[in-house]
């Protein structure tokens, strides 16, 4: 495997270097946090739901394989290799994150909208990141081969339970999903397990306080859409910027801080948007 991952770095060049870079964070953290806001706050907020439970599970699920596995990444063990990616590129290696990631995310919005484009995109992006970890030295080709099959199934299970849960009209059920990763982030006290408990606990409560109060509903016009969102990720990141700075840094703190952000991006933004948008469609 070391001999395909000498072979890729073998072209490496700064342009390169710049593109799988590039190309590897389309897997990051705040990118998929991206997909998931986009799609509650401006197409449907069941999807969006539906694909933060996708998400957030199987990073729950691929830091526990990573625990169970511990498996060392490939430029720990082989000196030729270069390790191009000193910030996500640490840690265990399999099976690799960002390819799960990408291909839970990208299998979660073609389930969610079944049309050609998200198919397309379900096929490319993943096979893009997953090449670009292997270019910046930081996974195997069974790392990112695994990753992508994981994602891909994890996404279709989630989809169906969480679908299920949603159109039978009792998601309140879904705190049961949230007490469950909260039981896991306390029996296994990793901090990717306290800040997803947390985040997907407030995303729930947010949600089913619009369901009972607000109701919210996305706009269908192009430029509010693209003013909620940009609003939306203004909001969202500064309450997460601003809890972060006031709260202790403990596992019930962060668990607490990612709680008030689920709320904010389910119940605080949209509630935000619904007045903002009912002023502006006025005039």
């Amino acid at each position: 495997m070391t001999d395909f991952i000498l072979w890729v770095q073998s072209a490496s060049n700064q342009f390169l270097d710049t593109l799988f870079f590039t190309i590897t964070n389309l897997g990051s953290p705040l990118v998929l946090a991206l997909y998931v806001m986009v799609v509650y706050w401006c197409f449907d907020k069941y999807r969006g739901l539906n694909l933060a439970f996708i998400l957030s599970t199987s990073v729950v699920l691929n830091t526990g394989l990573k625990e169970l596995f511990r498996i060392p990444r490939p430029y720990t063990y082989h000196a030729g290799i270069n390790h191009l990616d000193r910030i996500t590129g640490v840690g265990w290696s399999f099976p690799s994150g960002h390819a799960q990631l990408t291909a839970s995310a990208m299998v979660g919005l073609y389930l969610n909208f079944k049309n050609r484009i998200f198919a397309a995109l379900a096929l490319v992006v993943p096979i893009l990141v997953s090449f670009s970890r292997i270019y910046l030295g930081v996974h195997t080709p069974v790392d990112v081969l695994c990753g992508m099959a994981i994602g891909a199934v994890w996404a279709w299970v989630v989809f169906t339970l969480v679908r299920r849960i949603t159109t039978s009209g009792k998601t309140i059920t879904l705190l049961l999903f949230c007490a469950v990763q909260l039981l896991f982030s306390i029996l296994f006290p990793h901090h990717d397990f306290i800040r997803i408990a947390g985040l997907c606990m407030g995303f729930v409560v947010g949600f089913l306080l619009d369901e009972t109060y607000l109701h919210f509903s996305p706009v269908t016009h192009p430029g509010l859409k693209i003013l909620n969102a940009l609003l939306g990720c203004v909001i969202a990141g500064s309450v997460k910027v601003a809890l972060s700075m006031v709260l202790p840094d403990t596992a019930l703190a962060t668990s607490a801080e990612y709680c008030l952000v689920g709320i904010t991006i389910t119940f605080l933004c949209p509630w935000i948007f619904s007045k903002l948008n009912a002023v502006i469609l006025k005039k």
